[in-house]
């Protein structure tokens, strides 16, 4: 005798329907569609915070401008020079001149980073203030603020540059320092742009009335 759905028990006729709803298994055995480039507009993780541990490099560069050595107005005329040059050139930061006279030296008046020196392209001078004062640069200061060869000199030889420092920051020459940098009478020492070796203590008896650039360290 046939059976007729009516003739059946409630869960049997439920059986029944879910299994006319499920109809035939899905094939498992087809891989997944890989080809579909996966969602980059999802926004960047931004959970993780940057390394802050290295500070940002300081920029170096020699003046694109010379002076004489006597009108270089004391250190902070110096100092007024080097910023008023970065500042034309869009650099930002503040900067001071590498000078020394007669009751301070660089690096009584400078920040002593532990992060990079590197001129304004971004060749690394030194690694650190520790590497910078050490001796030897690891690249000379060659570029002025806009990026450009220095201008001659006519103190001592065309690359010079007012310092009357030694490379590792120290005095040169014990008190000739051209008045304090304001008197364009007697001698003081220079250094050199081109020079990795002696690029703060290249020559010794500039005079006072020549004229060089200056270097300039952000701080």
């Amino acid at each position: 005798m046939a059976t007729h759905a009516a003739d059946l028990a409630p869960s049997a006729t439920l059986d029944l329907a879910l299994a006319d709803l499920a109809g035939p298994a899905a094939d498992l055995t087809v891989p997944p569609d890989l080809t579909m480039p996966p969602d980059l507009t999802a926004p960047p993780d931004l959970t993780t915070p940057p390394d802050l541990t290295t500070p940002p490099p300081k920029r170096v560069f020699t003046t694109s401008h010379t002076y004489t050595a006597g009108s270089l107005g004391g250190l902070t005329g110096a100092d007024a020079k080097c910023q008023a040059l970065a500042d034309a050139a869009g650099l930002g930061g503040t900067y001071k001149a590498w000078l020394s006279d007669n009751s301070f030296t660089p690096p009584d008046r400078m920040t002593h980073s532990s992060g990079p020196y590197v001129l304004v392209n971004g060749a690394t001078v030194a690694t650190s203030w520790a590497d910078l004062v050490k001796g030897n640069l690891r690249h000379a200061l060659d570029l002025t603020e806009l990026g450009q060869t220095p201008p001659a000199s006519t103190a001592c030889e065309n690359a010079a540059v007012w310092t009357d420092t030694r490379n590792t920051g120290v005095i040169f020459s014990g008190g000739e320092t051209c008045g304090e940098w304001t008197d364009t009478t007697g001698y003081t020492a220079t250094g050199r742009w081109n020079d990795q070796l002696n690029w703060s203590d290249g020559c010794n008896g500039a005079s006072c009335a020549s004229t060089a650039s200056v270097f300039c360290f952000e701080q």
